[in-house]
């Protein structure tokens, strides 16, 4: 279930929360160069976040190569290759004989739509509700 990611450790010791709070303390830090993309600002503007991230991570930058990331990347296609190959990543961790047949990663598309999962609205927890209050969540 989608609750079982949330709570499940993603590496040795650390939940989502811990996992996403350790970037946003080091984000602080002039050390490292985290940057960070919200779903929201990859559907308002996809081109811009694109570009931008791109340019973060020395990658190819200009309007083809960004065009064409943000055609691949779209939620109709997302969800297509979830469903042809499946998500490598989770499918080590949550194998298809462990999960829940109806468990998606790719799943409304939808800003908020977390907000309409109860394994995502429910009990978070205190690290969970402040990591979301960083990132500008209400």
């Amino acid at each position: 279930s989608f609750e079982d990611f949330l709570e499940k450790p993603l590496y040795p010791g650390y939940d989502w929360a811990s996992h996403v709070m350790s970037y946003i303390d080091l984000q602080e830090n002039p050390q490292y160069d985290i940057h960070f993309v919200r779903y929201e600002d990859l559907l308002s503007d996809p081109v811009a976040t694109v570009s931008k991230l791109a340019a973060w991570a020395g990658l190819p930058s200009g309007p083809a190569a960004v065009e064409w990331a943000v055609a691949q990347s779209d939620f109709v296609n997302m969800q297509k290759m979830e469903a042809r190959h499946g998500l490598k990543l989770f499918d080590k961790e949550y194998s298809k004989d462990t999960r829940a047949e109806e468990f998606r990663l790719i799943r409304k598309g939808q800003v908020g739509g977390w907000r309409d999962d109860p394994a995502c609205s429910g009990e978070l927890g205190e690290l969970g509700k402040a990591v979301l209050k960083k990132l500008g969540y209400r």
